[in-house]
This record gives C-alpha cells, structure tokens and sequence, in this order.
C-alpha cells in the first residue's frame, strides 16, 4: 500500500499497538495501519476512504461524523470515544484523538 508517511516513520508506524490513520481534508482514510483493521475487524481496502464510517456504531455516527467535520473545519485536535461493530457483530469501545495537519499557510 502507498503511503504519505516517510520510511522511517512507517516503520514505526507499524510496529505500534495502537491504530494509526490520516485522512484527507474530507475525512477520508487515506493511509491506515495494521492495527485498526485488527481493530476494526475489516480488511484495509474496507475501511480506506469513507468506509470507516460503516464501522463506527450507528447510534454514534451522526456525532463522530459532525466532530470529525468540524475538526477539519476548524484545525482543532479531534478527541471522542465511541463504539465500533466488527463484521460478527461484536462492539469494540475505542478512542480516536488527532488533530489537523496545516501547511504553512494554515491551511
């Protein structure tokens, strides 16, 4: 899988234990790691570009969603719990915490 992140970053990256992602500026899933498909229960190619939104629970969609907009809108960090429904229909709580990466411009 291509990715935006350097080498030695994916190395790392990858190793982690915890589920790593970016997304573009409309909150498309661009780049993931291993983890959030463990995580997840999808494969990759399920999950990439707006397909995460399947996983998320369908009671904390419309919050998760809008946090995530507004985020990207503002360029403030995204912090929320909610809950994941893997493929057999087992729940997983997780935490999602990031934050908008700016260019120079702030853009």
């Amino acid at each position: 899988m291509d990715t935006p992140i350097d080498d030695p970053y994916r190395r790392i990256v990858t190793h982690l234990t915890v589920g790593v992602y970016l997304t573009d500026a409309d909150g498309a899933i661009v780049y993931l790691n291993e983890q959030v498909t463990r995580i997840v229960g999808m494969p990759a190619e399920q999950i990439m570009g707006m397909g995460w939104l399947t996983a998320v629970d369908s009671a904390d969609r419309p919050r998760i969603t809008e946090k995530a907009r507004q985020a990207i809108r503002s360029g403030q960090p995204f912090f929320d719990e909610f809950c994941v429904v893997r493929p057999d229909g087992s729940s997983v709580p997780v935490i999602s915490a990031g934050r908008p990466e700016l260019d120079e411009h702030g853009a």
